[in-house]
């Protein structure tokens, strides 16, 4: 029984995959995988960790707590007068004003519906973080690498028949996808691709782990892994996604040194790969032919994306520092749109998960973001400076890695599948001897019948959100919202 709960995080890391690959699309799944979310923020809220959370793991709590602050600021309700004082707003409404529309109470955020939803949408990575910090029982380093190299090569298995079936393939599982390309169980290629690299450094963990198994284990560890990766390096090519093809080689010289390295060897790659990372970021960003590749890998034209950022950027100044509110881009970039310059393309994020954070949450957002990137660089630094550390240790920290710089030119963090992937490696990189240490939990400890005062204010809580959830949805669906334009 204790085996079988190992599983349960991992189960969910599995699902998340195969159910949540797209940003804008299935709401049924993704409702699934929230209801689920739930469940874990229950047994997280009920379990005793073993050990107690890391200084680490704690700060990352309190950034968890600053980000829920930031969530429900957006729905404080606002006088008028303060409302127009606040950058961008005034412009905003006067043309309903002229119109003699009435917009009712207004908030911090312009479109308090959407900045709920894009709340919601939140809910599988923290369910992951919370239950990985509280309810340890509920995963294993290795339990999570095997689950998200299975899922890649299911993914991987459902992409080849994409392509051997056409562009009218059933099996694309979203209406705005790459079409002819291999999506697997994602709606974006680039997003595949992502999947794809993040389980290059899990494989290179799994084969270190085989390495000191003895015996017909060792072999089958091996021979499973080296099939594995071999899938990854094919599944990249059939992608197509430059995002693939550009971080595979630092993604896999780092993945090397978690098999065998020294420390001075693990201190160089800590210098030289990410500078080999920016300069490859360089020459893609700052010559045409780079930016090509990189708007066909997007299915844009060759203007679109620096259409985008610029659009984006205008934006962003006129409504800082404040921001528009979380889930706003879509509804504030058209009415940034010069009528004249407007194509066929769908553009439903900023292609730049930092200028997008920006644009929506303003300085606080900054503040947010800043910070944590200085608590995952230190993290990063001591794990991979000690090599001894759990091999899942250092995997997570390449993994986090390449979905940040992916996050650069892309979206891949707004998906429920690499969101979740995301939480759990932060949780992996902070929890250096999980590996080991979870072993010794004999299982999930639930506090009796009887539970105490603290126990069912936890529980009410959660229900509380729940029921708030549940709210907010059927307002979202049913309530009609003024647009910006």
């Amino acid at each position: 029984m204790t085996g079988a709960v190992r599983w349960s995080v991992p189960a969910y890391l599995a699902l998340c995959i195969v159910l949540g690959g797209a940003s804008a699309g299935g709401y049924g799944a993704n409702a699934a995988l929230q209801l689920l979310a739930i469940v874990l923020l229950v047994l997280a809220s009920l379990a005793r960790p073993e050990p107690p959370p890391e200084r680490a793991e704690r700060v990352l709590l309190i950034g968890l707590g600053a980000m829920l602050v930031l969530i429900c600021l957006q729905f404080v309700p606002l006088p008028d007068a303060l409302w127009r004082s606040l950058p961008g707003r005034a412009e905003a409404v006067r043309p309903y004003q002229a119109a003699g529309i009435d917009l009712g109470q207004r908030f911090v955020s312009f479109i308090p519906h959407d900045s709920l939803k894009s709340a919601i949408w939140l809910l599988p990575a923290v369910g992951v973080l919370l239950a990985m910090m509280y309810a340890r029982a509920l995963f294993s380093g290795r339990n999570i690498a095997i689950a998200l190299v299975a899922a890649m090569c299911l993914s991987v298995l459902v992409g080849a028949m994409q392509i051997a079936s056409g562009t009218d393939s059933s099996l694309y599982f979203y209406h705005f996808t790459n079409r002819g390309t291999a999506v697997g169980f994602f709606a974006n290629a680039n997003h595949m691709a992502s999947l794809l690299l993040v389980t290059v450094p899990f494989q290179a963990a799994l084969l270190r782990d085989g390495l000191n198994a003895e015996g017909s284990r060792r072999v089958a560890i091996i021979g499973a892994v080296s099939a594995s990766f071999a899938v990854t390096i094919c599944g990249i090519f059939v992608v197509g996604s430059l995002a693939g093809y550009g971080l595979l080689l630092p993604v896999t010289l780092a993945s090397a040194l978690i098999v065998r390295s020294t420390r001075r060897m693990r201190l160089a790659a800590a210098v030289l790969l990410p500078v080999m990372v920016i300069a490859g970021l360089g020459l893609i960003l700052a010559t045409s032919d780079g930016q090509m590749m990189l708007n066909q890998a997007s299915n844009l034209d060759q203007e679109s994306r620096r259409l985008i950022f610029s659009t984006t950027w205008r934006a962003l100044k006129h409504f800082w520092p404040v921001g528009t509110g979380l889930g706003t881009f879509q509804e504030v970039y058209r009415s940034f749109e010069n009528p004249l310059t407007i194509k066929l393309a769908y553009v439903n994020h900023a292609h730049d998960e930092y200028l997008e954070i920006l644009l929506e949450t303003g300085v606080a957002g900054l503040v947010l973001l800043l910070a944590f990137l200085a608590w995952w660089i230190g993290r990063a630094w001591r794990v991979w400076r000690e090599g001894s550390l759990s091999p899942f240790a250092m995997a997570a920290v390449i993994a986090s890695a390449s979905l940040m710089v992916h996050s650069l030119v892309d979206y891949p963090l707004r998906t429920a599948a690499l969101s979740s992937v995301f939480a759990l490696v932060l949780l992996l990189s902070v929890a250096s001897f999980v590996w080991w240490l979870v072993m010794l939990v004999e299982a999930l400890r639930i506090p009796s019948v009887r539970w105490n005062a603290a126990g069912q204010s936890q529980v009410l809580y959660v229900l509380l959100m729940v029921f708030l959830g549940v709210v907010g949805t059927i307002l979202y669906v049913v309530v009609p919202r003024p647009q910006l334009r």
